[in-house]
């Protein structure tokens, strides 16, 4: 039996590689970052996860206005808009002040409802 140990270059990112692409030379290399289980090459969605967005609704109140807002750049890829949602307060945990999951599965931020959609966020308000 064969126990793999891959090693990355100190500047790279292990997302970008497959496990044949890792040096060898642990000299050059952070190493180990793996084993048993290989990376996935960058961009990679899981065919079983799904790609989200996040979306606000605008809002109206007090003299203000705002339009529909999409929240992020890249889609996040996830089985559920809920576990998207969880995801993105992960690396945004400011987003988690006044965000609110209701019983009935709504999420909410600052009171505007969030959507997985520009179209839904728009129709809803703006």
């Amino acid at each position: 039996m064969a126990i793999v140990v891959a090693y990355l270059p100190k500047t790279e990112k292990l997302e970008d590689y497959w496990p044949e692409a890792c040096c060898v030379d642990s000299t050059e290399c952070e190493g180990p970052v793996f084993s048993g289980r290989f990376p996935k090459p960058k961009g990679y969605v899981d065919p079983v996860k799904k790609e989200y967005h996040i979306w606000t609704e605008g809002f109206q109140i007090t003299g203000q206005s705002g339009d529909a807002k999409r929240h992020t750049v890249e889609p996040i890829p996830a089985n559920s808009f809920d576990e998207a949602v969880e995801l993105y307060v992960k690396a945004h945990p400011d987003f988690k002040l006044l965000l609110k999951h209701h019983e009935d599965g709504r999420w909410t931020w600052w009171g505007c409802q969030l959507f997985d959609n520009e179209t839904d966020a728009r129709k809803s308000f703006g």
